[in-house]
């Protein structure tokens, strides 16, 4: 067993050859002393020698090799609408670079070869991924009904030395490394409110105690995590002991690692601010690439530019709208107007005739029963409206509704 100041000495001498002592201890963040103090107990172990790190010393790192790397990408992304409708988030090009092929590019450079990709939604469009890096892909069909902790139950047999990954994140340096010395979270610090995972933490090693969802000037949950074999073995045992129970089917994995934070020793990894990032919006990926809008493929951002005579970067304040049964909708805004967007949703077809509704939609606009019809397509169903704010849904009951939607009637049969 190797103290962490030993295991940091050991990969530095393994990375680099001979060093000073003041180099080693510039290089992983420890003082000169408790540096000096490392390396008088590894040579007296025979863990290295004048030469550098030992066969001895090698094997010691041997425990703490990563041995592979899961990457999350079954879930749909409702935030990053309209893309997602098309595409899963991972596999987005973002300055010039597929988000989860940069991913598996930096996991094999720290020589992770060994990695499982969870796919869902639009599964097919990671299939290609099998073909250029070898990884495998298992496909987790229950997607819209369980959250992301049964994709890791799908591969928790997998689990152990191993990054936890999300097909989204996009890190500007590689973070990833040959060997890790103990469990861990990353983390950014968040400057002002947030409504993020803030960590709590004890103690010189940042271990973690606690979550709470929301605060102030805090550090927040943010990438990957890594689980070390003895946090994999407790943690696979709570998935399996969960996965019977229906509430678990809406909770994050991260949701059961709080549950069972004293079984569960986490420490949280820091990181700055620019090196890890999430993309949630369209707006946020704008912000990080500017080129992004007008070379992102998307038909629904052409629909609206052809149908509103507008440019893509005109196009901001997108938000899903969650009320719909089969379609997927959102609003956005050109310049001070907010509008709505109507996706058909898959197999919606089967039980609407687009070709009438557009008929009957034209007739309503037509006769000023509905001042918020724009455009339909006939062929396939998508539609702009004009948004209107503070809607309510329609009640049989109150009497105001009735008398407005019997007005409309009467001025349909007119």
């Amino acid at each position: 067993m190797l103290t962490e100041c030993e295991f940091a000495t050991l990969v530095a001498l393994k990375k680099h050859g001979t060093l000073t002592q003041r180099n080693i201890s510039a290089l992983i963040g420890h003082s000169l002393g408790a540096t000096n103090q490392s390396l008088a107990s590894l040579k007296q172990r025979e863990l290295i020698d004048d030469a550098g790190i030992t066969r001895d010393g090698e094997a010691a790192l041997e425990p703490y090799r990563v041995k592979n790397a899961v990457i999350l990408a079954a879930g749909f992304s409702s935030r990053l609408a309209p893309i997602s409708y098309a595409n899963p988030k991972g596999t987005l090009v973002v300055k010039g670079e597929t988000l989860i092929d940069r991913q598996i590019e930096q996991l094999r450079q720290a020589g992770i070869t060994n990695i499982s990709i969870v796919v869902g939604y639009k599964k097919e469009k990671f299939f290609y991924l099998e073909d250029k890096y070898g990884v495998s892909i298992i496909i987790n069909d229950e997607y819209q009904a369980k959250s992301n902790n049964y994709s890791l139950y799908l591969v928790r047999e997998k689990l152990g030395n191993t990054y936890v990954c999300s097909s989204d994140n996009y890190f500007t340096i590689n973070p990833f490394e040959e060997f890790v010395y103990t469990s861990y979270y990353a983390a950014v610090y968040h400057s002002g409110p947030t409504e993020e995972w803030c960590i709590a933490t004890k103690g010189k090693n940042n271990l973690i105690t606690g979550v709470t969802r929301g605060g102030s000037d805090s550090w927040i949950m943010l990438g990957h995590a890594y689980m070390d074999s003895d946090f994999a073995k407790t943690f696979t045992a709570v998935l399996e002991e969960a996965h019977p129970h229906a509430d678990t089917a809406g909770k994050l994995w991260e949701n059961l690692y709080l549950e069972h934070i004293e079984r569960l020793p986490m420490v949280m990894r820091k990181y700055d601010s620019d090196v890890i990032w999430e993309f949630d919006s369209l707006d946020e990926i704008r912000e990080f690439d500017i080129e992004f809008i007008n070379n992102v493929q998307s038909n629904i951002l052409d629909n609206i530019c052809s149908i509103l005579k507008c440019q893509r970067e005109a196009i901001t304040g997108i938000e899903p709208i969650k009320n719909g049964y089969t379609n997927l909708s959102f609003r956005f805004d050109i310049g001070a107007d907010s509008y709505v967007y109507r996706h058909p949703g898959e197999g919606s077809e089967a039980i609407i005739d687009r070709k009438s509704e557009t008929i009957a939609q034209k007739i309503g606009a037509e006769l000023g029963i509905d001042g918020t019809f724009i455009h339909e397509d006939e062929e396939t169903g998508w539609k702009i409206s004009r948004y209107i704010a503070d809607c309510v849904h329609f009640e049989y009951r109150n009497d105001k509704h009735l008398a407005q939607a019997m007005e409309l009637i009467r001025r349909l049969h007119t």
